[in-house]
């Protein structure tokens, strides 16, 4: 197979993906600190004890899913080096000759989507993913978190549980939006019950376009991820990853008011990412596999192991999340 030795801009792409990934984490650190000796006086008692959970919980997914991410990078180099019949030690030009030439990221959608048993912790850890940012944008805007969108870049570029951990310790530190106690005045004789409540909850009488638009949108990332296991080998692979890349970020630029329509994004989520996730995870048992196999299928091969990791993370910290 012939290799490209001009694929400067994948290099270039590959720097630049690590360079944004250190920066946004410091970016997000640093707002937290920031947020946390703004609100320290005025948080409430135990949620220091709170942060310092969340925070061990931040550092243990940080610490797995860099562990895992490096054995991908090094799975990438092995291949190539192979490919390429390179018998020298790792150096400099050695790595950039690899960035170049390497074809990291199809590798990488071959390993989750087409690996025979992977697939269906890919969709698990996809369906996973979007909850979190249906969730972020949801609180994040209610609570007025600093910065909400640097959030959202981190868990673009990072496997999602880091910076839904962050996220949570945010939460902790925010202050939160007083609720307005509102109550259902008597009903006068000469006014329709229905004419009241609109005059107390005026939204539900009002289209809500972009809480359509969030419904919309989860429902293309949902269509979205599972064309992609028939497109690993086509050219349309690297579109079919930005759309749903790009779909992300849908719940945090829609306005506030979109938020009215989270849990019914975040039912239909739920429902077709189960009903995707199982579907998988049966064709395996029909097909002779083993719950046992099909469990053991987190460790095939490394992007799997670094996507699948994360997500039990993510949920291990969401009920950790649910109990404090």
């Amino acid at each position: 197979m012939p290799v490209n030795m001009d694929n400067y801009s994948g290099a270039v792409l590959f720097i630049g993906y690590i360079a944004a990934a250190l920066f946004c984490i410091l970016f997000v650190i640093t707002t937290l600190l920031s947020f946390y000796k703004s609100r320290a006086s005025q948080l409430p008692p135990g949620a220091s004890s709170k942060i310092h959970l969340l925070a061990g919980l931040a550092g243990l997914s940080f610490s797995v899913l860099s562990h895992r991410m490096i054995d991908v990078l090094l799975q990438s180099l092995s291949g190539w080096k192979q490919r390429t019949g390179c018998k020298h030690e790792v150096s400099v030009d050695a790595l950039w000759a690899w960035m170049k030439e390497s074809s990291l990221s199809r590798d990488f959608a071959r390993d989750l989507w087409v690996a025979q048993g992977t697939v269906w912790w890919t969709y698990a850890a996809l369906t996973w993913t979007m909850g979190v940012s249906l969730y972020m944008a949801s609180n994040g805007k209610q609570k007025k978190v600093p910065n909400l969108w640097a959030f959202f870049v981190l868990g673009q570029i990072l496997p999602v549980s880091f910076t839904q951990i962050l996220f949570y310790i945010a939460s902790v530190i925010a202050t939160e939006v007083p609720k307005p106690n509102q109550e259902l005045k008597k009903v006068d004789n000469d006014k329709d019950k229905s004419e009241l409540i609109k005059e107390i909850y005026p939204e539900i009488s009002e289209p809500n376009l972009s809480g359509a638009f969030l419904l919309l949108s989860t429902v293309t990332y949902v269509i979205s991820t599972n064309l992609l296991p028939y497109a690993v080998d086509s050219p349309v692979l690297h579109l079919l990853i930005l759309i749903p890349r790009l779909l992300l970020f849908v719940p945090y630029l829609l306005p506030e008011e979109a938020t009215k329509l989270t849990e019914p994004a975040m039912g239909f989520l739920v429902v077709t990412g189960t009903i995707s996730t199982f579907a998988r995870a049966s064709y395996l048992v029909v097909h002779g596999w083993t719950l046992q196999q099909s469990l053991a299928s987190l460790n095939k091969n490394p992007p799997t192991r670094a996507l699948g990791y994360d997500l039990l993370i993510g949920v291990a910290s969401s009920l950790v999340w649910m109990m404090i």
